[in-house]
Parts: C-alpha cells; structure tokens; sequence
C-alpha cells in the first residue's frame, strides 16, 4: 500500500519545505533565536551572538523534514526533496502497512504514514494510535494522535494542530468507511485542518504517560468526584434516618473515606490497563 497523492501533499503541507537547513524547533539553538529567519537562508549567515554559537540545533533538518545525514550548511532544491522523500517514505510506508493487523483505509494508511514519519518508525509501532487501529477501535486511535505532542518536555502548538489535523485525516470518510465508524462524530475537517505548517518539530517526544493524559486526567477528577458525592450522600442518607453519625461512633467517616480513596485506586489502576491495551 502506498500512500496517496493527497497524503503526500498532506505531508509536505505539515513538514513545510525549507531550502537551507534551520535548527530543530524544539533544540535550544532554535529557542535561544525563534524569531531568526531559518531556513529561508544559510545558517551560517545568521548573525547569532558569539556566546549561544555553542547550543545544539541538532537535528538539523531540510526539505520536508529530512535529518539523517543533515549538517548546518545543507542545501536543498524542491526537486531533490521530492526525490527524496519518494525515496524514504516507501520504508515507512511498507513498515506501517506490515504493522496493521486490521486493513486501513487509504486515509487511515495516509494518517499513520504522517506520524510515523515525524515520531519515528520505532515509536509508531508501539504506539497507542496502532494498537487501537488493530482492535478496530478507531474512534480511541484517532484520539491516541494527541498523545504524540510533547518536543523536549513541552506542549508544542505546531505538533498540537498536526496531530489534530491527522486525526481528522485518519477518521475522514471513504466509500465503506461509514459503516466501520458506525455512530462516530468526525471532528470538522474546516476546523480543525491545518497547512502549512513549516519548522515542524523532529525530536518528538514518547507518548504522553497516563499522568500526562487529559483523557486519563479527567477520568480520574471525574471518578473521585463520584467517590466524593458516594460518601456524601452516604452520611446525608444515614442522617436523613436519623440515626446521627454520633450514634454510630466515630468509624464511618473514616471508613467512608478509605472506600472513597479505594474507589479512586481502582479507577487509576483500570485505566492505567487499558492504557497498556491501547485504549485511549
């Protein structure tokens, strides 16, 4: 399976295209001097004080986000970097098609294609986005994208909106696919879709942990709030027969908050194995 002319569009619209290496984003070169015009001339053109010269900007990056064998004063023309990446994207292309127990659609194929590309062929075939795609679960792999937007420890807006924007691409519908995401809301393509983007982080990090999650995080908040209001309407309950949380000695509010804090273990660790299967 190959991907679609469109997915290869795609991708070079998230990578965007650059004829002179620039530092990573997420490098500290690259965020001693965000606002420098990297990229878009050579790098050792660009005025930068003599004290930063000695911060990495590895990987250095060019074209559509090419790293290997890339150094400061690479240059790039469009036609070698279609070239290129024809080149390189048939391991990826191959390797993810090997990986899917279950067919994907074209788009689902174009998606994942785009994120193995930017976190690495190693990552994507551990990650939550397949695992789920092979238990046909694809609402919970479209969501596992977002996992995928952490560079050097933070948040980064650019990998935010891509992994958005594959989302959408991945759960787009094709002739057949309507009855595979059966009951499903597609997110708006109009929304959500995002081009042009350019200096896309390479050094992605791992998949967000479960602390990280907001879909674990809030999984959680929920569920001891629930706890919460089980032991308050507990004691309001007791009071209402008037048996008086004096007459049944000091043990129930202790008691009652020890089921509470059982009941919020038990909520972590279920999701915590879910997690392990895959599921978002």
């Amino acid at each position: 399976m190959r991907t679609s002319t469109q997915g290869k569009a795609r991708l070079k619209s998230f990578e965007g295209f650059r004829q002179y290496a620039y530092p990573d984003p997420a490098s500290p070169l690259y965020r001693a001097f965000p606002s420098k015009k990297w990229g878009f001339s050579p790098a050792s053109t660009i005025q930068v004080q003599e004290e930063y010269r000695h911060l990495s900007g590895h990987p250095w990056t060019v074209g559509y986000g090419f790293t290997k064998g890339i150094t400061p004063d690479t240059i790039m023309s469009v036609m070698e970097a279609d070239v290129r990446l024809a080149d390189e994207l048939v391991e990826y292309e191959e390797e993810v098609f090997a990986a899917c127990t279950v067919r994907p659609t074209q788009n689902q194929f174009d998606a994942m294609v785009c994120l193995a590309w930017n976190i690495g062929w190693p990552r994507f075939k551990t990650s939550t986005v397949l695992k789920a795609h092979n238990r046909s679960d694809f609402l919970s792999a479209s969501r596992a994208f977002g996992l995928w937007n952490m560079a050097n420890g933070r948040v980064d807006k650019g990998l935010t909106s891509r992994r958005a924007a594959e989302s959408v691409l991945y759960l787009k519908t094709e002739p057949g696919m309507a009855r595979r995401v059966a009951e499903s809301v597609v997110p708006s393509a109009e929304a959500s879709e995002v081009t042009g983007i350019v200096e896309m982080p390479q050094t992605v990090d791992s998949e967000s942990t479960m602390a990280q999650s907001p879909i674990n995080r809030t999984a959680v908040i929920a569920g001891g709030t629930t706890a919460i209001a089980a032991v308050t309407e507990t004691v309001n309950t007791v009071s209402s027969l008037k048996y008086g949380i004096d007459s049944l000695g000091q043990w129930l509010v202790p008691v009652l908050l020890i089921a509470a804090v059982g009941m919020i273990g038990y909520i972590i660790w279920h999701r915590f194995n879910q997690r392990k299967q895959g599921w978002v």
